[in-house]
């Protein structure tokens, strides 16, 4: 029998410092797949990344780090975890379909009406996702996750951002029956996946802290670099 210790279930839990080093290299992508298990199965407030050399790093809101050596290993033990198919956050909530970029008008007069404003009272700035955890408090987590209320969050979301990064809606195929995934891209290719942040963030919260609109936010800091000295895009 081999002395050689199995990596493929390991983990590591890693000083903020170590973090900070490991993440610097190159190859680190956020891990929609992961992430989309982490927060359905077991609501867990991190971010998952994956690298080229198939390890998986989870940073918690909470400042801890912890690396896997083996993220296939982490996504069948999350599968595993619940019986059944794969769920997708999504699923139902939705029923605009493919066509949901059509009905954003609607919807967005829809999001204001619930805050008891006008379209004309939005700004559309990026502070402004803040009022979707506003309007889901008013309305309940069940509220919230009832249609038409989920398109109107993703709808107001998503023009915040693609104002924001000057893009456009684009939607996609996703993983349930007859269930489509509206996002925004900008010029660079680059995707803000507003509807599976939103959905992820209501489904995972089981009572009524979920902060949908300030997940959004923070998570389009991230992806442009506020707080590191760079200027957002100039509004189109």
């Amino acid at each position: 029998m081999s002395g050689k210790k199995d990596r493929s279930t390991s983990a590591k839990r890693l000083s903020a410092a170590t973090a900070k080093l490991v993440f610097a290299e190159p190859g680190w992508t956020e891990d929609e797949e992961a992430n989309r298990l982490l927060r359905l199965k077991v609501a867990a407030e991190c971010t998952a990344y994956r690298n080229s050399n198939g390890q998986l790093l989870l940073k918690f809101r909470d400042g801890d780090n912890v690396l896997w050596y083996s993220r296939d290993s982490v996504l069948a033990s999350l599968a595993a975890t619940v019986p059944g198919r794969y769920l997708d956050p999504l699923e139902g909530l939705l029923p605009e379909g493919g066509d949901f970029p059509a009905h954003i008008g609607e919807l967005v007069e829809g999001f204001a009406a619930l805050l008891g404003k006008s379209v004309e009272d939005l700004t559309y700035e990026k502070k402004e996702l803040l009022r979707i955890d506003r309007v889901v408090k008013r309305v309940g987590l069940e509220g919230a996750l009832k249609p038409p209320c989920p398109g109107m969050l993703i709808a107001f979301a998503g023009e915040v951002v693609r104002r924001v990064v000057n893009g456009q809606w684009k939607v996609m195929k996703s993983t349930a029956p007859n269930t489509w995934e509206p996002f925004i891209e900008d010029l660079q290719g680059r995707q803000y996946r507003v509807a599976i942040w939103i959905a992820c963030e209501l489904t995972a919260q089981k009572n009524e802290r979920a902060l949908p609109g300030g997940d959004v936010l923070a998570r389009l800091d991230h992806a442009l670099g506020y707080g590191r000295g760079e200027n957002p895009p100039r509004k189109p």
